[in-house]
């Protein structure tokens, strides 16, 4: 999550926001610290990766190839590590961009399939 808030503030200097790097190091503390009030949670400590192996649903990583958020890697080392059915979907676009229709359909085909498995 460390990586994910600095990302977002990256975004926000690669934007045209200029924002110095004390500056930077104060609003991830202050997020960090929300969160940790809210949750009880450490944020620098909560790793998706970490936790992965020990969830068993079927899981469709849906990874836009332009997204400035969650990179690549991100997405193939989670279902790599993934203990249950998984598969990473490459889509077009962005992170919050609309999915093509083609998309929908392989998600209902990868849970179909996911549930129904054939038998041998």
């Amino acid at each position: 999550m460390k990586e994910v808030n600095g990302g977002l503030l990256r975004e926000m200097q690669q934007e045209g926001f200029p924002v110095p790097k004390a500056v930077m190091k104060v609003a991830v503390t202050a997020i960090n610290k929300s969160v940790r009030k809210r949750t009880d949670v450490d944020i620098d400590l909560l790793r998706p990766v970490d936790f992965v192996e020990l969830c068993y649903a079927p899981a469709l990583f849906v990874a836009a190839n332009n997204d400035r958020y969650v990179s690549r890697e991100q997405s193939d080392e989670l279902a790599s590590k993934y203990a249950g059915p998984s598969k990473v979907l490459r889509v077009e676009g962005e992170h919050y961009d609309p999915r093509d229709p083609s998309a929908y359909t392989q998600a209902v085909d990868f849970l179909y399939n996911a549930l129904h498995p054939k038998m041998p």
